[in-house]
């Protein structure tokens, strides 16, 4: 169950405390970038958008800030055909459609009538997560249809 950015911020706040390490106006302004998107911003985009309210911030700080958050579980890395990372605040186990032309990520709301994940169990392997990415053309980007 999806908690609110305040519970969220919170526990960021706590994981850093456990650590030992700050809870800098970096991480939570990067933590609430990411909360802000439905779309799976790349790191360049949290980047730029960190860039308007902590122009001081560096990519580095970014991208370390999103491994702390993958790292404490509330952000997860989702991987995407143009190779390069995007980032999910949702962290409740769930799939996603991707555009082929646009590069744009939706989740998949209804995985009803996907594959059960216990068909993934491969021998010897300990399977953690199972994600299905369903690639294909949007509604913006399909010939013939009207822009979303």
């Amino acid at each position: 169950m999806m908690t609110s950015p305040e519970e969220r911020l919170s526990l960021l706040a706590e994981y850093c405390r456990e650590r030992g390490v700050p809870m800098t106006a970096q991480r939570r302004a990067v933590f609430e970038k990411v909360l802000t998107h439905k779309d799976h911003p790349t790191a360049e985009r949290i980047y730029e958008e960190v860039q308007t309210v902590l122009p001081q911030t560096s990519r580095a700080t970014v991208y370390r800030a999103l491994d702390t958050l993958v790292e404490a579980n509330l952000v997860k890395r989702i991987a995407h055909p143009e190779a390069r990372t995007r980032f999910d605040p949702v962290t409740e186990p769930h799939n996603h459609l991707i555009c082929e032309t646009c590069g744009r990520v939706e989740d998949l709301e209804n995985s009803e009538s996907l594959p059960d994940p216990d068909l993934f169990k491969i021998p010897g392997w300990e399977t953690k997560q199972v994600s299905i990415l369903v690639c294909g053309l949007c509604p913006s980007c399909r010939p013939g249809s009207e822009p979303a």
